[in-house]
């Protein structure tokens, strides 16, 4: 299930695609491949982040909530792949497959918007941490409540997409999106270009840019007195693993909104893409592939968690010291209980 940007004034086109059913079935495998590891993956590291309570402080909140969000989203990607999968074989219903573009685009877009929203309250949370610490924390019921605050903007603000995206009577299995059918479709997709990928990105910069020089002054003051205390080296740490799950984020998303957008632009100021089949069929084909690269940021929140998170490692160390000290005081106890027996 791919997505495509048409303009609603183009006239109907019979294309017969051998190369591209192709193309759809290996794009069907790999996607669902890719969603459904990183399904079994961020639940793995949910599960863990919800049975450790000691590790519920406001990152592992901001980073359980990023998990949360892959763990929908490639659980709805699945499904709506595997569907698309078997209609090939069973039959294709166009209302239903309207249903599914409408709902997958939807949900797809809720949990992206609420992702990127996590990642900047995660850069605004360590620049606080780090520029003002005397200042209150987000912990708590304020971080959920703003969370929750966040899924609702995220649901609020996506709703429009439920009317500009149709199933592809002509290609079938490819969703569409119709930005020409008002000036509020064309002026809300600049309105999420905007929100979700420019202004946190300008956020999440300033934020790590302060945060950065911050810590570098703190960490030569502390390497001149020989001293580096351990909440200093969590603190560098985290910030280190932070930005580079944000320059991740930029990298992976930077392709598909610009190949998004360089789609809606050659739709709406031409019509040779759906006039020319090869045309139409090439930049269709690359259109494809900027997905694919976006959901490799499944697996980047719970990579973040597992190498930012120290509790992982120390409560491994700590479980075991306390098996062999177990293992060791058990005789002496023992011994301790048969010579007050025998007394």
């Amino acid at each position: 299930m791919e997505i495509w940007t048409s303009n609603i004034t183009d006239p109907p086109i019979n294309i017969t695609r051998p190369l591209q059913n192709n193309i759809e079935t290996v794009y069907l495998t790999i996607s669902t491949t890719l969603n459904a590891a990183g399904f079994i993956f961020n639940s793995i590291v949910m599960a863990y982040i919800i049975r450790n309570r000691y590790t519920q402080n406001a990152v592992n909140y901001l980073v359980g909530n990023l998990i949360l969000s892959n763990i929908l989203n490639s659980f709805q990607w699945s499904c709506g792949n595997i569907y698309v999968a078997i209609v090939q074989q069973a039959g294709w219903s166009f209302a239903l497959m309207n249903i599914i573009c409408k709902f997958s685009i939807y949900f797809w877009l809720v949990c992206y918007t609420a992702s990127v929203g996590t990642l900047t309250l995660l850069s605004i949370e360590r620049y606080r941490a780090i520029i003002h610490p005397l200042n209150p924390r987000l912990h708590g019921r304020k971080l959920i409540i703003i969370l929750v605050i966040l899924w609702l903007f995220a649901i609020i603000i996506s709703l429009p997409v439920l009317y500009s995206v149709a199933a592809n009577e002509i290609l079938k299995y490819d969703c569409i999106v119709n930005i020409s059918q008002s000036i509020f479709h064309l002026v809300h997709t600049i309105f999420l270009n905007f929100i979700d990928y420019i202004l946190p990105v300008c956020v999440m910069i300033y934020c790590y840019t302060k945060a950065i020089i911050k810590l570098r002054k703190t960490s030569v003051q502390a390497l001149r007195n020989k001293k580096l205390s351990a909440g200093e080296r969590r603190k560098k740490r985290v910030v280190k693993m932070s930005i580079i799950l944000t320059v991740c984020f930029i990298i992976s998303a930077l392709p598909w909104i610009f190949g998004f957008n360089a789609a809606l632009f050659i739709d709406n100021s031409s019509n040779g893409s759906r006039q020319d089949p090869d045309n139409g069929d090439s930049s269709h084909t690359l259109l494809q592939l900027f997905p694919l690269l976006f959901l490799l940021s499944l697996f980047y929140d719970p990579i973040f968690y597992i190498l930012s998170n120290r509790h992982i490692s120390v409560s491994n160390d700590e479980s075991s010291k306390s098996t062999s000290r177990t293992r060791i005081k058990l005789p002496v106890k023992m011994a301790f209980i048969r010579n007050n027996s025998t007394a």
